[in-house]
């Protein structure tokens, strides 16, 4: 039995092949992808979600807070008993608001692009680590020198194909 692990992540399971050389004869051919079940604390996309996720519940919220403002005084032109001086304090408060609101939102919109690109960084790096292992299982009658060679594809969408020599013996 042969195991390869250290196979990168992308590695598209379907496309594992073994050929070779000798007196040999190829029984399995496998390719397992580990998973984990546990989230790791040491995780470095989880962080980074999580601040993503809190900047935009913040967005949302200052957006939600101008958007009230402007139907309360949707509602407040409606009635004649305002003065004039009750809607002028009311609209520069609404516009003071309204910039406030912009800027805020703006700036939070920076940092969730920031940490999106971080995410991304991070995902990327973890997509080449190795979560995936081979288990080739072979058979001889006699001894003798056997090569092997293992072929597979990084992923379906880039058609990649990555050729090792396993074992010569």
């Amino acid at each position: 039995m042969i195991e390869v692990t250290g196979l990168s992540s992308v590695t598209d399971t379907e496309s594992l092949r073994v050929s070779g050389l000798g007196n040999a004869r190829l029984l399995v051919v496998n390719c397992l992808r580990e998973r984990f079940t546990e989230i790791s604390e040491s995780d470095p996309i989880r962080v980074p979600k999580s601040q993503k996720h809190e900047l935009r519940a913040e967005r949302d919220a200052r957006k939600a807070e101008v958007e009230i403002l402007k139907g309360f005084g949707d509602k407040m032109g409606d009635k004649l008993d305002i003065t004039p001086d009750q809607a002028n304090t009311f609209a520069d408060t609404l516009l003071q608001k309204t910039l406030d609101c912009a800027e805020v939102v703006a700036s939070l919109d920076d940092k969730i692009e920031k940490i999106g690109r971080k995410i991304n960084k991070a995902e990327s790096e973890k997509a080449g680590s190795a979560f995936v292992k081979a288990v080739i299982i072979i058979t001889a009658n006699d001894d003798g020198p056997v090569q092997l060679k293992l072929t597979y594809r990084q992923s379906w969408f880039n058609c990649l194909s990555v050729t090792y020599p396993l074992i010569r013996f």
